[in-house]
């Protein structure tokens, strides 16, 4: 016998099938079909199918729901419909007379069932429809301080709540959005909405105070994706500390910035910071204030390539105050760390080297395993600048086995992607391929995209550097994308590098000289000095092979003069061949054009050489 039914039988030898929500694609036929019922002419364009799909997305797929929207075509295109679905129960009324009343509204369907359920159930309704991205039942029972087994199995039982199974396998929750904004509509009515707001900022502010500092150690995977399951509800308590207790709402945002660096939340992490600090005041602790701006600092920096100055200003800020504490802190090191990249990206070589030099040495002063790590790998990386790899391979190596014995899987990853990297420029490429899969493997498991981006672009490296240029051209554009959903525009630069030399050495040079004023644009904005003499360097090799020899030799001297007042070593490696190319270009012209031409390249300054090509001006 088969019976349907909105809650089961409850009668020996029942099987209970769920019917679940349509597909996207059966959810917009059926949405078209039914328009098609008041508009026999319906024939909607792809702007309008695009809109019909969001439509019933926002309807959850719910077939009444889809029909009794699918009605209003009559007086409103789809996409018109789209816009005024912010409160869908409003909306979705007057289906056919001849269904029941209870099947006429989404609102009066959902009533039923809700008006089947005991007060205490009802109560529970209301009180979980706060949620915006499900809960879990330890979640549910903090709400209402006490069991909710039998209500939550009555919710489940009338459709009102739908239970699913996380990542983990442990048991979750979460309500249709349009089922939700009845209940939201019943707890206001019942004057609760506040209260269960409260409580609610408090479960979250609680959940994010228990994360470990800056999110490290063996557990860091589990916290990060806990944090990812539960982030739009983290981001409702958050709105609500900001207009109730932004002291509080300051420590959340401090526990949480390194989440957001690493889930490429960078956006939303500088929305809050801004917001908050803007209503900071003299209740706030100096070390949450230390703790916010450092935060902060982290958040505009990454965010933006045009908000240097700004990070900056709020890195010394929060150092002027670590430093006034008794007992400094960790969140110290990072304000050294930011102004050293800063500094770096700005051409400021040797003060961003003062500064990865004074957080080693604060590191080790306050015996900060973490921090004497990072303080390597940022010299380490100094070292990879100026092409000495022997010693940045030692800053590495010691790194690595800090990073090994924290079991932390970030500083693993970040620590063996820079040892396989220089191992690579050494030509050690299996050990090099070894280290780097494994750091692309713990990235991924991190989700951090900006890593995967880099892991991905140092094997595609070694692809180049072998020859093996279909792999190499694959995974440069495996890591772009990485790196485009990341926001890195460093990442994206060194991706876009590896693309401009495989056209180089698969001789489409034309492409080449496309790619390199794209790269130069790119470093120019992340202020990459490597990677804007990588980029010069390329364009002299790809426009020489084009027949642009005077323009050639330009950017020879270019690239010379760039590097010289950078003070940064010429690029060399075996992705490119410049040295040849040079001592080529010069056998190419008299003597006299050669020196006219170099004349005109040397004194171009920094600026006008980089606005030169991204403008593609082909002028001396």
């Amino acid at each position: 016998m088969l019976v349907t039914s909105r809650v089961p039988l409850r009668v020996r030898g029942e099987r209970e099938y769920p019917v679940r929500s349509l597909s996207d694609d059966a959810a917009a036929q059926l949405f078209v079909e039914r328009s098609r019922d008041v508009r026999p002419d319906f024939a909607p364009d792809d702007d309008q199918s695009a809109a019909i799909v969001e439509i019933c997305k926002r309807l959850d797929c719910l077939p009444l729901a889809i029909e009794l929207a699918a009605a209003r075509g009559k007086l409103m295109p789809p996409n018109t419909l789209l816009a005024r679905l912010n409160h869908p129960l409003s909306l979705l009324t007057s289906g056919p007379r001849d269904l029941p009343d209870r099947q006429r509204t989404l609102r009066a369907t959902i009533a039923w069932s809700y008006d089947l359920i005991d007060p205490e159930a009802q109560h529970l309704f209301q009180t979980l429809s706060v949620f915006i991205g499900g809960w879990s039942l330890e979640a549910a029972e903090y709400m209402v301080e006490g069991d909710v087994t039998d209500g939550l199995t009555a919710l489940v039982d009338m459709s009102l709540v739908e239970q699913y199974v996380d990542h983990t396998g442990e048991p979750r929750f979460r309500m249709l959005e349009t089922i939700r904004e009845y209940g939201l509509e019943q707890l206001v009515s019942h004057d609760n909405l506040d209260s269960v707001q409260r409580r609610h900022a408090s479960y979250f502010s609680n959940l994010v105070m228990a994360v470990p500092p800056f999110i490290r150690g063996p557990d860091q995977v589990m916290w990060l994706d806990r944090l990812e399951t539960e982030h739009a509800d983290i981001q409702r308590a958050l709105d609500w500390h900001l207009e109730h207790d932004v002291k509080s709402g300051l420590q959340m945002a401090a526990s949480l910035w390194r989440f957001w660096w690493m889930r490429c939340h960078l956006t939303i992490g500088k929305r809050y910071f801004d917001r908050l600090l803007e209503r900071a005041d003299d209740s706030i602790t100096p070390a949450t204030l230390a703790a916010a701006l450092t935060g902060a600092g982290v958040m505009t920096l990454y965010e933006s390539d045009l908000e240097w100055e700004r990070a900056a200003y709020l890195h010394e800020q929060a150092l002027s105050i670590w430093l006034d504490l008794q007992d400094p802190p960790e969140g110290a090191w990072w304000s050294y760390i930011c102004l050293g990249i800063i500094a770096s990206r700005n051409g400021n070589l040797q003060e961003a080297e003062a500064r990865f030099l004074q957080a080693l040495e604060y590191a080790q002063r306050h015996n900060q395993p973490f921090g004497k790590l990072g303080g390597h790998l940022l010299l380490g990386n100094r070292l990879m600048v100026l092409r000495q790899f022997e010693q940045a391979m030692v800053h590495y190596q010691y790194g690595l086995s800090i990073a090994r014995e924290s079991r932390d899987p970030w500083s693993i990853a970040m620590n063996s992607m820079n040892l396989g990297s220089v191992l690579s420029e050494l030509g050690q490429y299996d050990e090099a391929r070894s280290l780097i899969t494994e750091a692309r493997y713990l990235s991924r498991q991190l989700d951090h995209a900006r890593d995967i981006s880099g892991a991905v672009i140092g094997l595609a490296d070694i692809d180049l550097k072998l020859g093996h240029l279909t792999e190499a051209a694959d995974l440069y554009a495996e890591g772009l994308m990485y790196a485009e959903k990341s926001g890195e525009t460093r990442s994206i630069g060194f991706a876009k590098l590896g693309l401009a030399e495989v056209a180089i050495q698969s001789g489409d040079f034309a492409e080449a000289v496309a790619l390199f004023r794209q790269t130069l644009h790119v470093c120019r904005a992340a202020g990459d000095l490597t990677g804007i003499a990588s980029s010069l360097g390329g364009l002299a090799i790809a426009s020489f092979q084009l027949g642009n020899t005077r323009q050639a030799v330009l950017l020879h001297a270019a690239t010379d003069s760039f590097c010289e007042r950078a003070g940064i070593p010429k690029p060399e490696s075996g992705r490119t061949t410049l040295r040849n190319s040079y001592v080529t270009v010069q056998q190419a012209l008299t003597a006299a054009a050669f020196d006219e031409a170099w004349e005109a390249g040397h004194t171009l300054t920094p600026e006008q050489i980089v606005l030169r090509e991204v403008h593609h001006d082909g002028r001396a």
